[in-house]
């Protein structure tokens, strides 16, 4: 996601390649970048190092693994450029409280993208902590837009909900066509020629969605013709109690996003 959100920031021209730098332990991810004109630093200290060298407002995009926050914390105990540096952290299930206590000194912006974020259409929340500007908000904030249509502020207690809507939704979606393109074969057609029908349905159908003025239950009205297949099919949807069980599943991701803050907070 880290790489996404680079690519993004190069592409919509938010910063120029020589005003951003990475590190990574993925040599082959730092190679990539690189050939994009950035400037790669071996160390996470060696990366504040160059922020601080900069001497302006630089912000650090923490995009690791939330396991690793603690190493990470050890590495630059006690650097001075952590004083005040703006933190936007894309750590999944670490508060903003979490990262400060990590890393003591920052500020932070918590945001949550989603995987569209790698082809621009990325949905993500964000939420200021305590000590963040105008100014440092927007920036966030434009870092976002160039990844996806939708950057949404949110309170920190809404983040486990976005997270297991948007975070996990694209699986929700890439489950339900794997679910109709074993169906259609199932009908009799071919592997291929169902799952081309189902990724041009479902990516037309997608894009309706997102670009019509109408909601989702009057869309699907729309298709719904009385006595016809569509009719049928959601009739067995229903009786499958299918959307309760999508409501039921998105709790079961809000609690889990909220049991795993709770663990991280212990680092």
């Amino acid at each position: 996601m880290g790489g996404a959100v680079v690519r993004g920031v190069l592409r919509a021209g938010v910063l120029p390649p020589g005003r951003l730098a990475v590190c990574d332990t993925d040599a082959a991810k730092v190679s990539a970048l690189a050939a994009l004109g950035v400037v790669t630093l071996e160390t996470p200290a060696a990366a504040l190092d160059w922020l601080a060298a900069a001497g302006d407002n630089g912000r650090l995009l923490l995009a690791i693994k939330p396991q690793s926050l603690r190493d990470l914390a050890r590495s630059v105990a006690g650097h001075g450029a952590l004083r005040g540096l703006v933190v936007i952290s894309i750590l999944a299930g670490v508060t903003r409280d979490g990262v400060a206590r990590a890393l003591p000194g920052v500020r932070v912006v918590r945001a949550m993208p989603n995987l569209p974020a790698s082809i621009g259409m990325g949905a993500t929340a964000i939420c200021a902590g305590p000590g963040i500007d105008d100014g440092d908000l927007a920036f966030a904030g434009s870092v976002f837009a160039a990844i996806g249509p939708l950057v949404l502020p949110l309170r920190e207690e809404l983040m486990d909900a976005f997270t297991a809507v948007a975070g996990s939704g694209p699986a929700y979606l890439f489950y339900l066509a794997a679910a109709m393109r074993d169906a259609a074969v199932v009908q009799g057609l071919s592997p291929a020629d169902a799952d081309a029908a189902v990724r041009t349905t479902l990516a037309g159908a997608a894009e309706l969605l997102r670009t019509s003025p109408r909601s989702a239950d009057e869309l699907r009205a729309a298709v719904t013709s009385k006595g016809g297949t569509t009719e049928a099919a959601v009739r067995v949807l229903d009786a499958r109690a299918v959307r309760q069980a999508v409501i039921d599943a998105v709790a079961a991701g809000t609690d889990r996003a909220r049991e795993l803050a709770e663990q991280a907070s212990g680092t």
